[in-house]
């Protein structure tokens, strides 16, 4: 039996039904045209339709496909620039080619969701990728809810690290993913790495960066102005960010992305006299570059003023360990070296991560959890001093 149709569109034969909805502001009625394989087909899908537009919810999102609807949303959505860019490479490169990219908003649902993410694991992305994406998706869904295109995120609930073998950690606010094996400098690796900073430029830099566990991208956005000599402690207020202006990549200082990553922290003692020496060098600097110093006010910049190429400075960081016959660990192992000795020596989970600038303490008890356990495990192992 044929099927029926009435309609011809792109050479394809279709049956097509309407339906008007409102009126526009101009009085010219609101139609919606419904092209199916059959009578039935058609008719199913203006059923549908009108079951959603009777809910209240905002059709004009509810039935966009959910590629090109994120691409508008990721060019007009309030966001920092450099969390822009980071979505955007995500959005390119998991969404808009991928199998969930012409699915309807409005039908996306959890299970949609973990089934693309199972088969992402399959594939071999990693978890790091996989919490990127769904951070994504759920600053979008909730763009969504906003709009009351959806009556809830279907990224909800959702634990990506179950779809990992390993309990891999969580995110920490600074979007560098941590797992069990977080690389530290031992007591003899820091002695040989400091010994190795003699009559380099890079020394105070990496002083600060272990003796007070600040970011990369923060000790980049440090100015003088943020450093109290007397009071020895330093105030951190912004962090240096890469992002993409017209068709060049540049370095802007911005303000962290949580509120909590604004702090006060301590200097030891000891590397005090290391950024007075800086500072001096840093002003010979200033004098022989003359008119071609650029003076942002920065601790750690250029020989010029400039701000320090990241890339410049991980290059920069391998070859002091190379120097100092140490094992290459990321620049982020200063930190943890810095945040793993506060807890050997006794200080409370909740001061440490007020000091990191982690968003909760959760983050900082799932990064560090094998250091606070083995703590434990060393503590209550001194009762066996009762009964020697």
């Amino acid at each position: 039996m044929a099927r029926k149709t009435n309609c011809v569109k792109n050479g394809v034969p279709y049956y097509r039904t309407s339906w008007t909805y409102g009126k526009q502001p101009n009085g010219k009625p609101l139609k919606k045209e419904f092209y199916g394989t059959c009578e039935a087909d058609a008719n199913k899908q203006k059923a549908e339709f009108q079951k959603i537009y009777n809910s209240g919810l905002n059709i004009d999102i509810y039935f966009q496909l959910l590629a090109p609807s994120m691409k508008v949303w990721l060019q007009t959505d309030r966001m920092k620039d450099s969390s822009r860019e980071r979505y955007t490479s995500v959005f390119n490169n998991y969404v808009e080619m991928s199998n969930i990219s012409q699915l309807q908003i409005g039908k996306i649902n959890n299970l949609t969701l973990k089934a693309y993410y199972r088969a992402l694991v399959k594939s071999g992305k990693s978890q790091s990728q996989i919490e990127m994406l769904n951070k994504l998706l759920k600053r979008f869904f909730n763009y969504c809810l906003e709009e009351n295109a959806i009556i809830k995120n279907p990224c909800a609930g959702i634990r990506v690290s179950s779809y990992f073998r390993d309990d891999v950690l969580s995110v920490d606010d600074d979007s560098d993913l941590i797992d069990d094996t977080v690389p530290v400098f031992d007591e003899s690796e820091v002695k040989k790495i400091r010994a190795a900073l003699e009559g380099n430029r890079l020394k105070a830099l990496i002083y600060i960066a272990l003796g007070t566990g600040a970011r990369q991208g923060e000790l980049l956005a440090l100015r003088w102005k943020d450093i109290d000599m007397k009071d020895k402690t330093l105030r951190i207020t912004k962090t240096l960010s890469k992002v993409k202006i017209e068709e060049s990549y540049e370095y802007i200082i911005t303000k962290p992305k949580t509120k909590k990553s604004v702090r006060t922290v301590p200097i030891p003692d000891s590397v005090i006299p290391v950024l007075q020496d800086w500072k001096i060098k840093q002003t010979l600097e200033k004098i022989r570059s003359a008119e071609l110093y650029e003076d942002n006010g920065l601790v750690f910049c250029t020989n010029t003023g400039r701000p320090v190429d990241r890339r410049n400075l991980l290059r920069a960081h391998g070859r002091i360990l190379a120097h100092a016959g140490v094992e290459y660990k990321k620049f982020h192992a200063y930190r943890h070296t810095y945040a793993t000795e506060l807890f050997n020596k006794g200080v409370s989970l909740k001061t440490v991560s007020s000091l990191l600038g982690h968003s909760s303490i959760k983050i900082t008890a799932d990064i560090y959890t094998f250091v606070l356990e083995k703590i434990k495990t060393d503590e209550v192992s001194k009762i066996n001093e009762m009964f020697a």
